[in-house]
């Protein structure tokens, strides 16, 4: 039992016995727990997701995580088919689903640690079905020379929804391997047995000797728990101020109670006659009350600082990012760095799902050729630097128009017609102009020569003393 320190007068039996709820209670910093954390932070792993999922409801941690989810990655659309029904396919069925769990894994890769993905075809057909993200709390892992095999608590919840297919005869709804989980005795089982067919693992930087990755929110979770105590501070100080107690004293020194009561009557009823706000107290004229307010010093913002330095420093989210306060433009395009290479290293780590995923889309419907993932351009990619590796790209020839076009968003079918449907109106808009260099001759080789007939062999215009380039000419920048 802690020691104990009785003030005079009292016994320290009495002490214990009036305060013994209290002194069952751990010491926070109780030398057993090493540190406040220690006292506070679980140690068992589906504890630590229930606490990580509790740190999410944080508003600082929520705004970093929709932040990572709002600036990371997108698929835009597949590509390398091998054949149009492979195209149709895949644009059909697995794209939809794909850009779909693309943020929810974003998610879970940044909260929880490992993301484990759920996957089937639709009952006798190998058109996927569904794809989602488990609770890691209700998945436990059993490993063999490498291979792992997932064991899935079955909810309460699903179980409800499968009992009602039964009962209306409809279980041949759901891929086979959910029709089987009614045991011998008729009950739903608890647990689902998955293997690769079925579950993917990524887990979250966990060494390879380890079975799960521990949630990456428990390596701030002093941080944060500090920051809860002060908001906490502000929220007491706050419902102190808010209950405030006017005092009324009746009669004096001398006469402690009035003689006349209809004049305390006419008080009370003035007084409570007023808006409401706090309370009131109605005393006799020994009764006296002190009131202790908190400095204004701890409603000061700067309080928060250093938590909330420490919380964005392991996000790698720059305050600008936060708040658009802070450091110089350039300062705040090197300080993204960070965030861009961890938003990287999780879309490499789905693209590693993603292939074996696809992997095993093509081997039950006959594809040979796994398509590339063509993703969306970067939201923290600076646009001058994008600018500068498309015109390299065009300028060395490794860039089509077909590579403009996915680029910059735009269907590539599309500008080819509009192109096509141009040479229609060739005479009735304006020259073409090129970057930089005047009115150069159009690309279908008419008139653009401020009046003369006619052209060369090769169906440029001629020239004349017009302000004209010639294009036979080399460029200036040549």
């Amino acid at each position: 039992m802690p020691n104990l320190f009785v003030a005079p007068g009292l016994r320290e039996e009495e002490y214990r016995e009036a305060f013994a709820e209290q002194l069952i209670m751990p010491n926070p910093f109780d030398e057993r727990f090493g540190s406040f954390t220690g006292a506070i932070t679980p140690k068992d792993r589906k504890r630590r997701i229930r606490k990580a999922k509790e740190y999410c409801n944080i508003d600082i941690v929520d705004r970093i995580l929709r932040i990572k989810v709002d600036f990371g990655f997108r698929l835009r659309e597949f590509d390398g088919f091998e054949s149009a029904r492979q195209r149709d396919f895949y644009n059909n069925y697995v794209l939809p689903m794909i850009q779909d769990i693309i943020p929810s894994y974003i998610y879970e890769r940044n909260t929880l640690g490992d993301v484990f993905f759920h996957y089937a075809d639709r009952p006798n057909s190998t058109v996927p079905m569904f794809l989602t993200i488990e609770d890691p709390e209700r998945v436990e892992i059993e490993t063999a020379l490498g291979i792992e095999q997932f064991n899935v608590e079955v909810s309460a919840t699903f179980k409800e929804d499968v009992q009602k297919l039964k009962d209306r005869g409809r279980l041949d709804m759901l891929p086979s391997y959910l029709q089987n989980l009614f045991g011998s005795n008729g009950m739903i089982q608890n647990k689902l047995s998955l293997g690769n067919d079925n579950m993917y693992r990524i887990d979250f930087y966990k060494r390879k000797y380890e079975k799960y990755s521990d949630p990456p929110l428990m390596k701030i979770s002093t941080p944060l728990e500090l920051r809860n105590a002060l908001t906490d501070m502000d929220y007491t100080a706050t419902y102190g101020l808010k209950k405030g107690i006017l005092h009324f004293k009746v009669g004096n020194d001398k006469e402690p109670k009035s003689k006349d009561p209809a004049k305390i009557e006419a008080l009370k009823k003035l007084v409570m006659s007023q808006p409401p706000g706090a309370f009131m107290l109605f005393t006799n004229s020994d009764v006296d009350l002190e009131f202790h307010y908190p400095k204004p010093e701890i409603w000061s913002a700067s309080k928060y600082e250093a938590v909330e330095k420490r919380i964005l420093e392991w996000s790698g989210i720059s305050t600008t990012i936060i708040s658009g306060e802070g450091s110089a433009y350039a300062t705040a395009i090197v300080s993204l760095s960070g965030l861009r290479q961890q938003l990287l290293a999780d879309r490499e780590n789905f693209e590693r799902f993603l292939f074996a995923y696809c992997r095993l889309i093509n081997k039950k419907n006959g594809f040979r050729k796994v398509p590339k993932p063509v993703w969306a351009r970067e939201s923290l990619e600076n646009n001058t630097d994008f600018l500068a590796r498309v015109k390299y790209l065009v300028g060395i020839g490794v860039y089509g128009i077909e590579d403009l076009c996915r680029e910059f968003g735009l269907d590539f079918d599309e500008q080819l017609a509009k192109k096509r449907k141009d040479a229609k109106y060739r005479d009735v808009f304006v020259p073409h102009f090129e970057e930089n260099q005047g009115i150069v001759a159009n690309i279908f080789g008419v008139r653009n020569d401020g009046g003369n007939e006619g052209g060369d062999d090769k169906g440029r215009p001629k020239t004349n003393n017009m302000n004209v380039r010639d294009t036979r000419q080399p460029r200036p920048s040549q």
